[in-house]
């Protein structure tokens, strides 16, 4: 497996790989649909071990400051209006596709998306395709599954990977009434300034019952962030608003004992009804 080699490379991956292979949450299988898609996309590119490793511990160090503020301040990195990190779109997938494999929460996310994919079934949607992971697990979970997906930033090798076998629109996602059985918006409403209009489209776009899968992020002050999801009440209100139920939920806890900060990802599966 190739993240064998690069734990060797560096302690603390290492560490926090080995962490998440000795919880009671890490599945193997998730971890090698991941491994052979992080190796096609290294392969892609042909880069190497120091120059992946490089990209992601600026990521991962860029986050501890921005952590450290964020518990001082209470506010999130374009709040404050500082430097903010400029990622290229490699060096975002790297970082997403690497830490699924040494980061618990992210683990838990992916995990659940795996499980859920194994009852999907008619025309699926995913927004935020982003480094294609997700689309990857749904595609080995439902091989003859036919999903169309949107970003409106996209890497070559996404495209080139993903070409025989999905639509993939990079461009906004503007809405499309009652056509879908299941939408996926993973690890992005807290992308965006007003998460609660791409709700109501994803409602719009979803036939009677269909499911909206979501998550919500609270407390992560990650530089790109510009939402944070620290008011259940008003989430459960807005979401009942819209006309989604919420049929399952289920909070991801990040460690939190350096900082004694809740931070959390919520795993919400949204019905919508009639």
């Amino acid at each position: 497996m190739f993240i064998s080699e690069l734990i060797k490379l560096n302690k603390n991956l290492e560490t926090n790989y080995n962490e998440l292979i000795g919880s009671q949450f890490c599945d193997f299988s998730l971890i090698r649909i991941i491994d052979n898609y992080l190796s096609n996309y290294i392969k892609y590119y042909d880069m190497s071990s120091k120059e992946i490793l490089d990209r992601y511990t600026k990521f991962l160090s860029t986050y501890k400051r921005d952590l450290i503020s964020f518990i001082s301040t209470g506010k999130y990195p374009f709040q404050l209006k500082t430097t903010r990190l400029s990622l290229d779109r490699i060096s975002y997938d790297l970082a997403l596709i690497l830490s699924t494999m040494t980061t618990l929460p992210r683990h838990q996310i992916m995990l659940n998306l795996m499980q859920y994919s194994q009852g999907v079934n008619g025309k699926t949607l995913i927004i935020g395709l982003g480094s294609g992971l997700e689309l990857e697990i749904l595609s080995f979970v439902k091989p003859n599954l036919s999903a169309i997906a949107y970003d409106n930033q996209i890497s070559d090798f996404v495209i080139s990977y993903f070409q025989d076998s999905h639509l993939i629109k990079q461009n906004k996602f503007i809405g499309d009434e009652n056509n879908y059985n299941s939408i996926f918006a993973i690890e992005l409403l807290e992308h965006l300034d007003t998460p609660y209009e791409l709700l109501k489209l994803c409602s719009n776009a979803l036939v009677e019952n269909g499911e909206l899968i979501i998550t919500t992020a609270t407390n992560i002050p990650q530089f790109d962030h510009l939402y944070n999801f620290n008011n259940q009440k008003q989430f459960y209100k807005n979401v009942n608003d819209i006309g989604l139920r919420i049929k399952k939920e289920m909070d991801i806890f990040h460690d939190n004992r350096p900082d004694r900060v809740l931070i959390k990802n919520t795993w919400y599966i949204l019905e919508k009804l009639k």
